[in-house]
C-alpha cells in the first residue's frame, strides 16, 4: 500500500501553536511554538516566539521533516508578526546543527541549578578537598561556624588532615561564616572566592583575619591539570 505525501498542518491550543506533518493521518514530525518575552533591564522587555517539543517519529527520521516543519513554522511566525525566535536546546544534540542552518546562534549557557540536602556534609567534602589542596592549613587546628541561609549552624574542625563536623558547639571559635548555599556551590566548582563573595556582599564573616585570608587563598587554589579526568 502506497503511503501519501506528508502535509504540514497548523493547530492551535490557546495561544500555542503546533506545526506538524501529518501523514496518513499520522503525527510524524512537530514543534510547538507560542509567545514568550525577554525581560531588558527593570522597564523594556522584548516579545519573542518561544520554540519547544522539536520531534520527529524514529520510523521517519532523515527524511528532512524537521527541516520541512520548522521552515514552514518560522515563515508562520515571520508573518504574524514576532522580532525574534528563541529556544533551550544543548550543543550535543544533533538538532543543534539544523538549528544553526537556519540562523539560530547561542547567546548564553543556561546556568545549572543545585539543591543542598546535606549542608553538612557538602562542606565537610568542600574543606577537605580545600585542606588536601593546601597542606599549610593543615599546620594548625582550626575551629569554623558557619551559617548558611536560615538552617541551624554547622560547626566544623579542621586538625592535620582530617575535617570533622562537630555534634555540639566548641567553647571557642576561630571563624565566623555566614553565607547561602548558592555561594557554596559556586566555591566548590570554583567559581567564585571568598572575597569576592564577601564584595558582593554575599558573604560576611568574623574572627581570625589570618585564618579568613588563608581560607580565601585555600578555596581559590586552581586544582593541578595532571589530576584532573
Amino acid at each position: 500500500m502506497s503511503q501519501s505525501e506528508p502535509e504540514i498542518r497548523v493547530k492551535k491550543n490557546g495561544k500555542w501553536r503546533r506545526i506538524y506533518a501529518e501523514q496518513n493521518g499520522q503525527d510524524i514530525s512537530h514543534f510547538w511554538y507560542g509567545p514568550q518575552k525577554i525581560q531588558l533591564g527593570d522597564f523594556a522587555a522584548v516579545r519573542v516566539a518561544g520554540i519547544g517539543g522539536v520531534a520527529t517519529d524514529k520510523a521517519h527520521r532523515r527524511r528532512g521533516l524537521a527541516q520541512s516543519v520548522l521552515t514552514h513554522g518560522l515563515q508562520i511566525m515571520k508573518e504574524e508578526g514576532y522580532p525574534a525566535v528563541g529556544l533551550y536546546t544543548t550543543r550535543r544534540i544533533v538538532a543543534h546543527r539544523l538549528y544553526r542552518h537556519f540562523g539560530f546562534v547561542d547567546i548564553f549557557q543556561r546556568r545549572r541549578f543545585y539543591k543542598l540536602l546535606d549542608p553538612a556534609r557538602f562542606i565537610e567534602r568542600l574543606l577537605l578537598r580545600a585542606v588536601t589542596d593546601y597542606p599549610q592549613l593543615q599546620r594548625r587546628r582550626v575551629t569554623l561556624r558557619l551559617h548558611i541561609d536560615s538552617r541551624d549552624p554547622i560547626n566544623v574542625c579542621i586538625e592535620g588532615p582530617a575535617v570533622t563536623l562537630l555534634p555540639k558547639p566548641p567553647r571557642s571559635v576561630n571563624l565566623v561564616l555566614t553565607t547561602s548555599a548558592q555561594v557554596l556551590v559556586a566555591l566548590w566548582r570554583r567559581n567564585i572566592r571568598l572575597s569576592y563573595a564577601e564584595s558582593a556582599n554575599q558573604l560576611s564573616w568574623d574572627g581570625d583575619r589570618t585564618l579568613y585570608d588563608m581560607l580565601d587563598a585555600t578555596l581559590g587554589v586552581e586544582p593541578d591539570p595532571i589530576n584532573e579526568e
